[in-house]
C-alpha cells in the first residue's frame, strides 16, 4: 500500500512541476508577444513613402540559348 501512495505522491510532484513549466512558459510566450506588438507595424498602415523607401528592385539578366540536337547548332557560342 506504501508504493501506491509513493507512485501517488511522485505523479502529483510532478504534475505541479509541469503546471509550473507550462505557466511560465506561457508568461514568456505572452511577454514576448507584447514586447514585438509595440515595435510592429502592419504594411497597409505604412505610407506608400516609407515602402518605396524599404523596397528594391532586383534586375537579372540571362543568356537564352537554343540547343538542337538534330544539327548540333548552339547560338550560344
Amino acid at each position: 500500500m506504501e508504493a501506491s501512495s509513493f507512485e501517488k505522491s511522485v505523479c502529483l510532484q510532478f504534475n505541479a512541476l509541469m503546471m509550473i513549466v507550462i505557466k511560465g512558459t506561457l508568461s514568456s510566450h505572452r511577454r514576448q508577444s507584447a514586447r514585438r506588438s509595440k515595435h510592429e507595424v502592419l504594411f497597409c498602415e505604412l505610407s506608400e513613402m516609407k515602402r518605396m523607401e524599404n523596397g528594391t528592385n532586383d534586375e537579372y539578366f540571362f543568356r537564352f540559348c537554343i540547343v538542337s540536337s538534330y544539327e548540333f547548332y548552339n547560338p550560344c557560342i
